[in-house]
């Protein structure tokens, strides 16, 4: 792929090249770009082409990733996702050395959220095997306070390999059913399904292939039974 370094707005002689070979991935220089902060991250998520972003400092980045994890609308910008899983490892006590450490405090709350939604995932790996017992036993959870559009990007980490060290710890007290999220298509139109079920998710293949040798099924039909467990 060809990158292109550039500003935002994106010349529009930029975007016709663009349009004219798929094969371009623009690098927004933050400092140079007027638009800035969530007016970028918005810019970005309409434009919906390949995209990253250049920053000259940290303190910059740092910013963007404040927004970035309360961002209501799916972006996919690939330093900040690189960013927020080093984050999140360090978040969770599985790196050595505590790079973002003041970051980390600043903004735990935010994680709190992020890591809640992270680790109910592995509760997702269930409810998507179609069986009303897996359903239920999902639900008996309790469904999550947190079940809207504020940090929704978390879905796009999903596709990462490095994300799924954030699995080697596991908060049990985050397991919670989120309905929202579970059974709908609010994800710039998709499923979670279609996020989750990938190659580079462990959880998702060791699950189908345990379920392939036992001759059951993935579901993966929507809307998903949403009626409460009794």
């Amino acid at each position: 792929m060809r990158s292109i370094e550039t500003i935002a707005p994106i010349p529009l002689d930029q975007l016709k090249e663009y349009f004219e070979d798929k094969n371009i991935l623009f690098l927004v220089k933050y400092n140079e770009s007027t638009l800035k902060e969530e007016h970028l991250l918005t810019y970005l998520s309409n434009l919906e082409i390949p995209s990253d972003i250049l920053f000259k400092d940290m303190s910059d980045l740092y910013d963007m990733l404040k927004i970035y994890l309360k961002f209501d609308r799916i972006v996919d910008v690939p330093i900040l996702k690189y960013f927020t899983i080093q984050i999140l490892l360090e978040y969770r006590g599985l790196v050595e050395k505590n790079y973002h450490e003041d970051f980390v405090e600043e903004n735990r709350a935010l994680l709190d959220i992020w890591a809640e939604r992270l680790d109910s995932l592995t509760l997702f790996n269930f409810y998507i095997v179609e069986s009303p017992q897996m359903k239920s036993f999902v639900k008996s959870h309790g469904e999550s306070e947190y079940d809207g559009n504020m940090g929704i990007n978390f879905v796009q980490l999903l596709n990462e390999p490095l994300f799924y060290e954030f699995y080697q710890k596991i908060d049990r007290k985050n397991l919670k059913y989120f309905p929202t999220y579970f059974n709908n298509n609010m994800f710039n139109g998709k499923t979670l399904y279609e996020y989750w079920a990938n190659e580079n998710n462990p959880l998702f293949l060791v699950n189908w292939g345990i379920l392939t040798n036992w001759g059951q099924d993935i579901d993966t039909k929507e809307p998903v039974d949403d009626t409460p467990v009794q």
